[in-house]
């Protein structure tokens, strides 16, 4: 065995990783987490990071020789009886397998875990550290989805729809807003 064959994880083991820092108890109860194909044995040299499992990320996985794509959004969300290529999901299935690709998902497992994608988001708005969970874990209030909490400072409303123009990633339509653009805007929610 080389030594690059030791350092190398594998599918399993990243797959541990992502499931010990977001535990899927955390998942919501209608929510589909962790591995959605692959060999668990494979080694694991190239990871791709994306939001969701479409047909663009499938392809830029294969072509950059991609061991593992990680999405925060799961393929299935609801059980499915057929992967044929003659849909979308099934494309994206197939691809992957194909080349050798896993893919796995943490969704709202992500979003509740203490320092997952709500506190990410609630970084990036501005907001204080004493914040909560919108919608608490029953055994723990400090875990949960969303988070809620006062604005390091206030800002009007023009600015902070600038602020999240700037931090959050481009979109088709944009950071739409509504309101009096000097109201001062001092607690905000995220999810």
């Amino acid at each position: 065995m080389t030594d690059q064959q030791l350092c190398t994880p594998t599918v399993g083991q990243v797959v541990a990783l992502v499931d010990g820092l977001y535990p899927p108890r955390l998942a919501e109860s209608w929510d589909s987490v962790g591995l959605i194909c692959g060999d668990v044995d494979a080694p694991v040299r190239r990871v791709l990071v994306a939001l969701d499992p479409v047909e663009a990320i499938a392809a830029e996985a294969v072509e950059g020789g991609v061991d593992l794509v990680l999405t925060h959004h799961p393929l299935f969300l609801r059980g499915t009886h057929s992967v044929a290529t003659d849909s979308t999901k099934g494309r994206v299935v197939h691809m992957l397998i194909r080349s050798g690709c896993a893919l796995m998902n943490a969704h709202t497992n992500a979003d509740a875990q203490t320092g997952g994608v709500a506190d990410t988001l609630a970084d990036l708005v501005g907001m204080a550290d004493d914040r909560r969970p919108l919608l608490p874990c029953e055994d723990d209030p400090h875990v949960g989805i969303g988070r809620v909490g006062e604005l390091r400072e206030p800002v009007s409303l023009r600015d902070f729809a600038a602020r999240l123009a700037r931090v959050l990633p481009a979109t088709p339509a944009g950071v739409t807003w509504g309101g009096h653009p000097q109201r001062l805007i001092r607690r905000v929610a995220v999810s």
